[in-house]
């Protein structure tokens, strides 16, 4: 049996190996690929009915989709990077804090911790205060990097 968190990461992966997941092309993301195995393992684990999931998934397409679209969607391919991969976590936090029933404050905690790998989105104002942990994290995922890079 997988962890939560494993499970997730296993579902998404799969959700966009074959690359017909849905792509929403204004943002240039694949908000399903991200948010539907978060908002599908994070429900059943609760034991959530379908309504409340779907709320769930709707909320995590939000995030995702106006996420990349603020920060210039498609046109972050010709930089090198894929909005996927950069707002995801957005979509999968705003889905799973649904499902956890979070209130706006601690909605935006949860979205600001998301961000974090990101640098955070200390621009958003009450987003801003997850930006203590960047360091931290930033310094921590050198440390992963470069060992599995070794490995």
């Amino acid at each position: 049996s997988w962890s939560l968190e494993t499970a997730v990461e296993l579902d998404a992966t799969l959700a966009h190996v074959d690359e017909f997941d849905p792509l929403h092309g204004p943002a240039g993301v694949a908000p399903g690929a991200v948010v539907v195995p978060a908002a599908w393992h994070v429900g059943a684990t609760l034991g959530h009915d379908g309504q409340h999931v779907l709320r769930a998934v709707v909320a995590g397409y939000e995030a995702v989709v106006e996420a990349a679209l603020r920060y210039g969607g498609p046109a972050l391919y010709a930089a090198g990077w894929w909005p996927t991969a950069l707002f995801g976590a957005l979509g999968s936090a705003a889905a799973t804090a649904v499902l956890l029933d979070l209130d706006r404050a601690t909605t935006a905690t949860a979205l600001a911790i998301a961000a974090t790998p990101l640098g955070g989105l200390l621009g958003a104002g009450e987003l801003g205060d997850a930006h203590y942990l960047l360091c931290g994290r930033a310094a921590a995922r050198g440390v992963r990097a470069a060992r599995l890079a070794a490995g």
